[in-house]
């Protein structure tokens, strides 16, 4: 099965009927097992849709200090005031005291992030803080699509949770929000409808998607490939310039919405709406047919490319196929959307570009290639930003790429981290690369 192929690419043409992202949101839910779904543009518009049905407005939002800046935007765009937790710089779970430390009767929900694939360590205890303090606990599973905590698919422990269909799945934008509270959900799409309504900006939503989507497939099926041209000068400057054309697509629409805002405003008070601008991110809230039209093959494809993704990890991590002794102490709920190589001592912006001139592509993790608020900067922080890369695990590279993968980060001193269940001195030597069985 390939991960995305011609026949992927005809199917797609489905969306031209225009019905496929209800039928989309019926199979996600089934899939993961809630009773709510509504289709997005992106998980950060998910995550923004359902701060507002849950009622944020002048109320606090307590998130991991380890996070996307986009988390943070979504928040203070609902109306909501950010207040960061430290986590655990090994684990990457929150700290549960500094947690109890920073809620206060302000406090409206607690955002719990499952990590690169992986479930959230305090799960159980954060959930159960919720529901003693009546506070909302939100899943943000833009990573963890598909995995599992406890027989049970993660995104439904929580109030709600948002989930992004351009990390573990290939397509252009996409996102979902996802609950069994039937007032979240009729709240959501109440939200939804009316900014759908009262901005038209359906004009650039459509070139938006596409600039992202270019700049996420050349990414999944170019870029996270070792040695697969990814020095030829096309394929390195087109994702930078739909990323500049959608950049000035986005200052235009908000230029354009400064101007008609007050107009809709006034139109939406005569008719009994409530009204406010409807996203900081330029972009309407909707799904485009066309996402949910791949979202839905990619759907069915899910489960498969996780179990790629799995060995694959099992081979980086100790050189041997899944299944095999020691491989049975990885976590098997988790899916494995990023591996994480540590470089302790070293600038990481020249493993970065070690590792390009060998022709493999890791990136650093947010905070550090955005813009660091202040607020967010804990002791945690900046000793995960200056020590780990992260790779975003392509389900279809092969045997002999994964074996060059590890070997160039062995050979800069790096060691690619082992997931938090796991012992800690069991950790990959990096001295010492043994020799892989034929697959």
């Amino acid at each position: 099965m390939r991960y995305f192929g011609f026949s992927d690419f005809v199917s797609c043409f489905r969306w031209m009927r225009g019905d496929e992202a209800p039928v989309f949101e019926r199979e996600f839910a089934e899939y993961i097992g809630a009773n709510f779904v509504v289709g997005t543009s992106f998980g950060r518009t998910a995550l923004y849709l359902g701060l507002r049905a849950i009622g944020v407005m002048g109320k606090e939002v307590i998130l991991p200090a380890f996070t996307c800046t986009v988390v943070r935007h979504a928040i203070v765009a609902a109306g909501g005031i950010p207040r960061f937790v430290d986590i655990d710089p090994e684990s990457f779970g929150l700290k549960i005291d500094d947690l109890r430390r920073k809620m206060t009767r302000k406090t409206r929900a607690i955002i719990l992030t499952h990590y690169f694939g992986r479930c959230e360590d305090h799960l159980e205890d954060v959930i159960e803080l919720g529901s003693q303090e009546n506070i909302k606990i939100i899943e943000d599973c833009a990573h963890s699509l598909g995995g599992e905590y406890k027989g049970k698919k993660l995104g439904t422990f929580g109030d709600f949770s948002i989930f992004s269909l351009t990390k573990n799945m290939i397509n252009f934008a996409g996102g979902v929000l996802a609950t069994d509270d039937i007032d979240i959900y009729q709240r959501a799409r109440e939200i939804m409808e009316r900014e759908r309504k009262l901005t038209r900006t359906r004009i650039v939503d459509f070139p938006l998607t596409v600039a992202y989507g270019l700049e996420q497939m050349i990414d999944k099926l170019v870029f996270d490939r070792v040695k697969r041209s990814v020095f030829k000068w096309w394929l390195i400057k087109t994702p930078a310039a739909l990323l500049k054309i959608r950049c000035a697509l986005i200052t235009f629409v908000k230029f354009v919405i400064s101007f008609t805002q007050p107009r809709r405003e006034a139109e939406g008070k005569s008719a009994g709406l409530e009204t406010r601008a409807p996203s900081s991110y330029g972009e309407g809230l909707h799904m485009e047919p066309l996402i949910a039209s791949l979202a839905r093959i990619q759907l069915k494809k899910l489960d498969s490319m996780i179990e790629r993704r799995r060995k694959i990890g099992c081979w980086v991590l100790n050189g041997r196929d899944w299944g095999q002794a020691g491989c049975q102490n990885l976590k098997q709920n988790d899916v494995w959307t990023y591996l994480l190589a540590k470089f302790p001592g070293r600038d990481i912006f020249e493993m970065i570009r070690e590792c390009k001139k060998k022709g493999l592509l890791l990136r650093a993790t947010w905070p550090t290639h955005q813009d660091l608020w202040e607020e967010q900067d804990t002791l945690s922080v900046r000793t995960i930003e200056k020590e780990i890369l992260t790779w975003s695990v392509n389900p279809m590279v092969t045997i002999r790429e994964v074996e060059k993968m590890r070997r160039i980060v062995n050979d800069l001193g790096g060691i690619w981290v082992k997931p938090r269940n796991v012992q800690k001195d069991d950790v990959l030597n990096q001295a010492v690369v043994p020799e892989c069985p034929t697959p």
